[in-house]
């Protein structure tokens, strides 16, 4: 029975990801240093869909925030093993955060062992973040950078207009669980993250930053 399903969260350092997850998570936007190492969140969802059945609607997601500074490559790439979930961040007022995205979804290729056999690709999803600002990488070629990939694309702000965050990650949460049950009626043996013992009632919980 399904019970968590791991996310992996990536891209430059700076893009604001660790934002991203503090307003999903605690609807506030905190300022943040960036990461060093991991963060690691989990996040209990309300699941109501075709599967709604299989485990009462609930499901609990593992979310690794993974430092994006090149350093901490080395290091983090092994934490997107077991991953059945890909979120790349990018800042639509850096450009260079966008040409970086290619680097992060290779990593992610070699070390993901749960594949979405609909498009031989990846379960993921493209935020752009930042958009409050003033953006210079234009909505036309994030999307178009996404459809070649087979993610969905959403523009975000931590600041403004908040409200397409949560919708971002719940529709791509609801694909996850969609896309898991699709895939393990072909695959019964795919691995799940293992349960945390330590769970407990609240919806959100947050547990201290990995350092390595």
């Amino acid at each position: 029975m399904l019970d968590r399903l791991k996310i992996s969260v990536v891209g430059f350092t700076g893009v604001g990801k660790t934002s991203i997850l503090q307003r999903f998570i605690y609807d506030s936007s905190f300022v943040s240093t960036p990461t060093l190492g991991v963060d690691y969140f989990t996040y209990d969802y309300k699941y109501n869909g075709q599967y709604t059945s299989l485990h009462n609607g609930l499901i609990k997601f593992s979310i690794w925030d993974l430092a994006g500074r090149e350093e901490f490559r080395k290091i983090t790439r092994p934490y997107l093993s077991s991953s059945q979930g890909l979120i790349l961040v990018f800042d639509l007022n850096n450009p260079e955060s966008f040409t970086k995205l290619d680097e992060w979804l290779t990593d992610a290729k070699i070390y993901f062992s749960f594949k979405n056999e609909k498009n031989n690709n990846l379960t993921g999803m493209l935020l752009g973040n930042k958009k409050d600002l003033n953006p210079l990488v234009s909505s036309d070629k994030a999307q178009e950078w996404a459809q070649k990939n087979g993610f969905k694309y959403f523009e975000v702000s931590t600041k403004t207009n908040t409200s397409t965050v949560r919708t971002a990650i719940n529709d791509f949460f609801h694909t996850m669980v969609d896309v898991y049950h699709d895939q393990i009626k072909r695959e019964p043996a795919i691995n799940l993250v293992n349960s945390d013992t330590n769970s407990n009632n609240n919806n959100f919980k947050y547990k201290d930053c990995i350092i390595l």
